[in-house]
């Protein structure tokens, strides 16, 4: 500590100072004095040097302020980025774990109409991905309503993305494992009966974004949610069509997957009363059918 410290101070004369020197270390005492009439002086600090001073720490506490924020903007935005690429890189591990490809089989060929005899195998296509901003435009940042439906993973919202009516489930980034397990499946596997998948997106949640289908799910139809019932024609027809899905992921692909969820929430409806199989989070690979 520099002696010419002190000469910053108006009281200097009422300041006595000593040093006291051992193991390398200096020690400074001051002793504040009182003046002849027993009365203490203010340390005040010389003006220019207080101006300086505050101003140098605003500075400093400003730019500190700006560089946190900045380093914490980019450091979520990247961390985003991050889970994306271990997402999709754990789903294409989860993929091949059996060390088997997606292969096709011929013994059972498939009708036109997906509701033959059997499938010809299943196609490896990959799904779009979208960006969080198209998914929050497309939904009103994802209002109330739009929303039109709630599951057990998540909310599931209407939109019309690029042409084209979808229903996107929007489910936090702990229900990774049901995202990927969905991503796994309907990337890899279509059908006529099961919902198809449009995209995906991993910016700030997990995004899944489906087909829209018009009449809801079976469970609407059947526990009075205002709709006219069913009658036994269209009832035969979403039995026989939510059976032809299963069937074809448990018994025509390889591997084959079973779906674990089967109720009436996750049976969809369309315009024509034909059933698709719909949410696969639970979805499990095994190796026989």
């Amino acid at each position: 500590l520099d002696i010419k410290f002190l000469g910053n101070y108006e009281a200097l004369p009422q300041f006595q100072y000593s040093f006291v020197e051992g193991l390398n270390i200096k020690f400074l005492f001051l002793f504040y004095l009182a003046d002849e009439n027993g009365s203490y002086r203010s340390l005040k600090s010389s003006p220019g040097l207080a101006g300086v001073a505050i101003a140098g720490i605003s500075v400093a506490v400003i730019a500190g302020v700006l560089i946190l924020g900045g380093g914490a903007y980019f450091g979520y935005k990247r961390k985003n980025k991050v889970d994306a690429k271990l997402l999709l890189a754990t789903s294409d591990d989860q993929s091949s774990q059996n060390g088997r490809s997606l292969g096709i089989t011929t013994d059972k060929p498939e009708e036109s109409n997906g509701a033959g005899r059997g499938p010809t195998g299943i196609s490896v296509d990959k799904s779009v991905e979208f960006s969080y901003e198209e998914l929050s435009r497309a939904t009103d940042n994802f209002s109330l309503a739009n929303k039109i439906g709630q599951g057990g993973f998540g909310a599931v919202y209407y939109a019309e993305l690029r042409g084209e009516k979808a229903a996107i489930k929007k489910m936090d980034m702990q229900a990774s494992k049901e995202f990927l397990a969905e991503l796994n499946v309907l990337t890899r596997v279509h059908h006529l009966n099961l919902v198809r998948l449009i995209g995906y997106c991993v910016e700030g949640s997990l995004f899944l974004v489906y087909e829209y289908i018009e009449n809801g799910n079976l469970s609407q139809h059947l526990r009075g949610s205002g709709r006219d019932p069913l009658p036994w024609s269209n009832r035969v027809q979403i039995a026989l069509d939510s059976a032809r899905g299963l069937e074809y992921i448990h018994e025509y692909t390889v591997p084959a997957y079973i779906h674990r969820d089967i109720k009436s929430a996750n049976i969809l409806i369309d315009k024509n009363f034909h059933a698709k199989v719909a949410d696969f989070g639970l979805t499990k690979l095994t190796e026989v059918g």
